[in-house]
């Protein structure tokens, strides 16, 4: 009698956890990484030392962690702090061959909606929102020093789509692309005297992705 007590008492635990894991007031554990690409060709640009045109290849990787909490079942919010970094290689009208770099770091808030489509799978809505601050800078014409270009921070908005598989009760793995994103940056320049204002407003359409590991406790 006591040893199935046990069993029983081990099953209804297990189904209690199952069923809490994306409940009101239960917490979420997340992180992610990406990798995208970009390319330009010939796109005029203008800067604090005067226009130019920039034909590039550029890599970006990212790394997203997060905490949130169910305000809803299968509704999070949260927080969450971010690290970037971009680099690549071009051709402008001032350099035969520059090798650009760019670092940022943020934080900001999240908002993701739960959708179920299966046992272990769910769909999910992904909104986020917050500051940046970072520098830029280049390795003219194969120099190993790094000069830094200038400095700075802004804001970001962007909008993404994945999918989830649980693997076990309280994990869960997921592929996340964003679909539309927005930014606004204020560059004041080091090397060169001057600042400016950009803002980029892009569709990626699955463009860019995301892969991570969620823990729900």
């Amino acid at each position: 009698m006591k040893r199935l007590f046990l069993v029983l008492f081990f099953l209804l635990t297990l189904t209690f956890v199952s069923l809490a894991q994306l409940q009101k007031g239960s917490w979420m554990l997340d992180g992610q990484v990406g990798l995208s690409l970009n390319r330009q060709n010939n796109e005029s640009l203008g800067s604090p030392w005067g226009a130019y045109t920039l034909s590039s290849r550029n890599k970006q990787f990212t790394l997203s962690p997060g905490l949130g909490y169910f305000v809803r079942d299968h509704w999070a919010f949260g927080l969450s702090p971010s690290f970037g970094v971009s680099w690549g290689k071009g051709e402008s009208g001032y350099n035969s061959l520059v090798r650009g770099n760019l670092f940022d770091y943020g934080v900001g808030v999240f908002s993701r909606k739960y959708i179920p489509a299966g046992d272990k799978l769910f769909l999910y809505g992904d909104l986020r929102f917050g500051g940046f601050w970072g520098n830029s800078g280049w390795n003219d014409n194969g120099a190993s020093d790094r000069m830094v270009l200038s400095k700075s921070n802004g804001i970001e908005a962007n909008a993404s789509l994945g999918l989830q598989y649980m693997v076990k009760e309280q994990l869960g793995i997921h592929l996340q692309s964003t679909l539309i994103d927005y930014w606004k940056r204020t560059v004041n320049g080091v090397a060169f005297q001057g600042s400016e204002t950009r803002e980029s407003l892009s569709v990626r359409l699955f463009s860019s992705f995301q892969i991570g590991a969620t823990v729900f406790f």
